[in-house]
């Protein structure tokens, strides 16, 4: 032995197991003003996407929806109507609850925001439709810097 002393740190202590959803606070969001030029909207999401990822990483939710965002947004008017089922499978087939969990979660952090309407069909049923649009939270943590080209819808 060369007679080096190693020091060990204790081990962290873990929350106590509750079984219950983690909690995340509810944070109005300011939806965004969506660029008529490609390199505008590209460059918007990609500041949306950055400022999700950390938020994410933050509170600790899963990633499922934001790895896919850039795969299923209409780029032309920046809204997502995608199923959730659809969601799922291009995720990996994850399962659908992860997708509606995911999807409840960012949009209590202010980071998309969701409007639907359903109708009767003629034959039975009802027909759903769903819009997700993008958002940043109304108030950002004081550690995020924007691009100087990102608009809020006032």
């Amino acid at each position: 032995m060369s007679g080096k002393v190693v020091k060990l740190h204790p081990p962290k202590a873990k929350p106590p197991f509750t079984g219950q959803r983690r909690a995340v606070a509810v944070v109005p969001p300011r939806p965004l003003l969506w660029p008529s030029t490609s390199k505008e909207r590209f460059d918007l999401f990609e500041a949306w996407h950055y400022v999700a990822m950390r938020y994410a990483h933050k509170s600790r939710i899963g990633l499922h929806f934001l790895c896919v965002a850039r795969n299923i947004i209409i780029w032309k008017d920046g809204c997502i109507k995608a199923s959730n089922n659809f969601i799922a499978d291009q995720a990996g087939g994850c399962s659908i609850d992860v997708i509606k969990r995911e999807l409840d979660q960012l949009s209590r952090l202010g980071l998309i925001t969701r409007s639907g309407t359903a109708r009767s069909r003629p034959g039975g049923g009802v027909a759903r439709s769903r819009e997700i649009r993008l958002a940043f939270p109304a108030l950002l943590e004081p550690w995020l810097r924007l691009p100087e080209n990102v608009q809020y819808d006032e």
